[in-house]
């Protein structure tokens, strides 16, 4: 397990548009960050180490653990896979929440991630 006081939440503005993501020195596995969608109310939460990992049972393991983590934060209602890396979410939330939450999620399987990434 990273240690938590190793990453923070940074706002970044694009042309007025906030995105967060946080300050890691692992950004390879515990890289995450949120941008607001379309919709009022939705983001794209990205996640880095999802490209890579491809193999069970710790590929299921990894998706259920994110997909379970952006279910269980209050204002929440939807999360759909949008792509490999890339997951829909719908609700009154803000984007600082869904990362600080992701990350603090990752980190409980750090290891197992940090271990499959580097075994390659």
């Amino acid at each position: 397990m990273a240690d938590s006081s190793e990453f923070k939440i940074e706002k970044i503005d694009h042309d007025g548009i906030a995105q967060y993501v946080v300050q890691t020195k692992d950004p390879e596995i515990l890289g995450v960050s949120a941008i607001p969608g379309e919709e009022a109310d939705s983001w794209f939460v990205i996640l880095t180490v999802a490209e890579f990992v491809r193999d069970e049972p710790l590929e299921s393991k990894f998706r259920k653990l994110v997909d379970d983590t952006l279910n269980s934060i209050n204002g929440v209602s939807l999360v759909e896979e949008a792509d490999r890396e890339v997951w829909y979410v719908e609700g009154d939330v803000s984007g600082d929440i869904l990362v600080l939450s992701t990350v603090q999620s990752l980190n409980t399987i750090y290891n197992e991630l940090k271990d499959y990434v580097h075994s390659y």
